[in-house]
């Protein structure tokens, strides 16, 4: 890793939180289908995607429907803190030289809230 690579790395990093709109855990859990829940938030970084569906502020955690690898999404809780600290490596070519650079993970700003079906839909 290059100095600028570590410089970045150790740089603290805080992710925007959840909308305060977003349900507390179990909120939304009166039996209905997880998919027809809204989604309040989305988390992604390359490939990779976090739809929020609650969020605990008191345990920082997301209840989320999260695919990291291809065809391998499910359900789930996440601490943001997991989030703040993952990271791929893109690599770049130029002028001939490869490289590599870490990318974060990333909140999505102009998400406007929708079903977790639509959500999944729209990303195929």
């Amino acid at each position: 890793m290059r100095m600028d690579e570590r410089l970045y790395m150790n740089t603290k990093y805080s992710l925007e939180r959840p909308p305060a709109n977003t349900p507390a855990f179990y909120a939304t859990d009166d039996g209905t289908d997880p998919y027809e829940r809204t989604v309040f938030a989305h988390y992604f970084v390359g490939n990779s995607d976090w739809y929020v569906l609650e969020y605990s502020p008191l345990e920082d955690t997301i209840f989320c429907w999260g695919e990291i690898l291809p065809d391998m999404g499910h359900l789930g809780y996440t601490s943001m803190e997991e989030l703040e600290n993952a990271v791929i490596y893109g690599q770049l070519i130029s002028g001939g030289v490869p490289s590599s650079f870490p990318i974060r993970v990333s909140y999505d700003t102009h998400w406007q809230p929708r079903s977790l079906k639509e959500c999944l839909r729209l990303r195929r």
